[in-house]
């Protein structure tokens, strides 16, 4: 007679003999940008069936490096992708190219459309400059906005959703309005909630993407 494990069995009592796990229905990649988004609004992933894959700090490159195991083996319906910050901010110590973070982006678009999975992608957030990168200062206000261009002449000719953040968010001069960060660089979580905002334009791309 086969063992059933005691993380099985207690699996099995919580879903139920004969059910499955609830799929999840959409995985967000990211940075910690993506994390304070998830932490402001919990219940709503939680209630969707949505998942993060967002971690302070990351670079596309490493996003690539964990992108089978903690995005495409949990076989989501759909992706959203928002990266490219910390490439901009030269997080890895290295200079990195508006070419190369599209190619990173575009590779896990890629990655993710031929495993069947629906992908949702967004524009960096604006910003002057990075309070914890001197070297992008004078160099950020002017690399966010060709990124963003290059990223949706992509999703509009390669099947994918788009939310356009940077527009929302945005002063003239390309800095992040202070009313919806905290430091040119994160939104707010507090009093007026950029991440409620965030919520609210993202939501109406999934519900678009999925109701295909």
């Amino acid at each position: 007679m086969k063992r059933i494990s005691m993380a099985l069995l207690a699996l099995m009592l919580l879903v139920g003999v004969g059910q499955t796990v609830a799929q999840v229905r959409v995985v967000f990649v990211g940075d910690s940008i993506t994390r304070i988004f998830n932490d402001c609004n919990a219940e709503w992933f939680t209630e969707n069936n949505f998942s993060r894959h967002g971690y302070d700090g990351r670079t596309t490159s490493w996003m690539l490096k964990g992108f089978k195991d903690g995005v495409l083996n949990k076989n989501p319906q759909c992706i959203v992708i928002g990266a490219g910050t910390n490439d901009i901010a030269q997080n890895d110590n290295v200079f990195v190219s508006v070419d190369h973070i599209y190619a990173n982006i575009v590779n896990m678009v890629e990655q993710a459309q031929a495993a069947g999975i629906k992908v949702i992608m967004t524009t960096v957030m604006p910003a002057e400059k990075y309070w914890f990168a001197p070297a992008s200062v004078g160099t950020v206000a002017n690399i966010i906005p060709r990124l963003n261009n290059k990223l949706e002449e992509y999703a509009a000719t390669h099947n994918c959703g788009w939310v356009d953040y940077y527009s929302m968010f945005a002063t003239e001069t390309g800095k992040f309005d202070p009313r919806w960060s905290y430091d040119d660089c994160h939104p707010h979580n507090e009093k007026l909630s950029t991440t409620h905002v965030m919520r609210e334009l993202v939501g109406s791309a999934i519900d678009a993407m999925l109701n295909e």
